[in-house]
């Protein structure tokens, strides 16, 4: 499944039942997150022939893809916390220890996140058979920081780790990269992955230096590349250019996924360095390189953070437009 890409083909897609994950007032990770992001689907449709628009999917991840992520008994912590009233349900998750307490399950999280996971699924399945050769993924809740069965940052179900593991379910071979060039250290994909074979999926984690979910060593098949404070893109592409693209490179994966994090920007309120828009196009561009010099292309992005919605909407432009070219 190796080799160049002539032709590209990309596919974004969004879900249904985003907009029913409600968060609590005031916090970063809003519904308005994915709202902000609608103009780009009709922009690239007016513009773009090239690209397919998949809206409102309905497609829902398995029972069993989400247990190759989370426990049994976390997964039942969501279903059952989503499932009470208002109330009940503001007070598990202030006292629930499956669930950081500004992690939000509303009435409608469960539902919202299993579709967001199932999209992930969906949008492998789709590259995987040559449907089409990359993707982007506009769901939430995030999944990053999702371990295997707590859920914090904003994020419940790990669509990434979940997407990553259903790739490898679908072939014996299948080899894997995930990418995190999110503000914030993947913790919650580091755990969840790092039960995989070494020869089989390679994780990579570019984060703000003293991120607070850095915990531990990195396991075997992850790569840590923390970013110093105040560092704009120069530095960012140093430190991919020496500890990631090589690395991908001898790898030779057959599928890039990858937690798309847009809270690099300045005027994030979450960070301290300084990435661009413009910045976004040129980093995706070397991870696009990279696919076509291992995997025909081949690369699934899933949105992560990003949190003032002007700077998301211009750092998903640049990201998409990168993504779809050869």
């Amino acid at each position: 499944m190796q080799g160049g890409c002539d032709m590209v083909n990309i596919t974004l897609y969004d879900s249904q039942y985003s907009p029913n994950h409600k968060g609590f007032p005031l916090f970063a990770e809003r519904v308005e997150r994915i709202d902000c992001l609608d103009w780009m689907f009709e922009v690239f449709t007016i513009r773009r022939v090239s690209v397919n628009i998949i809206r409102g999917d309905e497609y829902f991840a398995t029972y069993g893809s989400i247990l190759r992520a989370h426990s049994k008994k976390y997964v039942e912590c969501l279903h059952s916390i989503s499932n009470m009233g208002l109330v009940r349900a503001t007070l598990a998750n202030i006292f629930n220890p499956h669930i950081q307490w500004y992690t939000r399950v509303s009435p409608g999280s469960y539902f919202a996140a299993v579709n967001a996971a199932g999209t992930v699924c969906r949008a492998v399945n789709d590259v995987i058979a040559g449907d089409t050769t990359r993707a982007f993924c506009s769901v939430r809740p995030p999944g990053h920081h999702a371990g295997y069965e707590r859920g914090e940052g904003f994020c419940l179900l790990n669509n990434v780790a979940i997407g990553a593991l259903h790739a490898l379910s679908l072939r014996e071979d299948m080899k894997v990269v995930v990418v995190d060039f999110d503000r914030h250290h993947g913790n919650g994909t580091e755990e969840i992955l790092s039960k995989c074979e070494p020869g089989n999926l390679l994780f990579f984690s570019s984060y703000q230096e003293g991120c607070k979910y850095v915990r531990g060593e990195a396991p075997h098949n992850s790569v840590r590349v923390p970013i110093p404070a105040g560092s704009d893109f120069s530095a960012i592409r140093k430190l991919y250019e020496e500890n990631v693209l090589p690395r991908m490179l001898e790898f030779k994966p057959d599928l890039i996924l990858v937690s798309a994090g847009f809270d690099m920007h300045p005027s994030d309120p979450l960070t301290n360095l300084c990435v661009t828009a413009k910045d976004y196009y040129e980093l995706t561009r070397m991870l696009v390189d990279s696919a076509n010099k291992t995997c025909g292309g081949r690369i699934v992005s899933v949105l992560e953070g990003g949190y003032n919605l002007t700077a998301l909407q211009d750092c998903v432009y640049e990201h998409v437009t990168a993504l779809g070219e050869p």
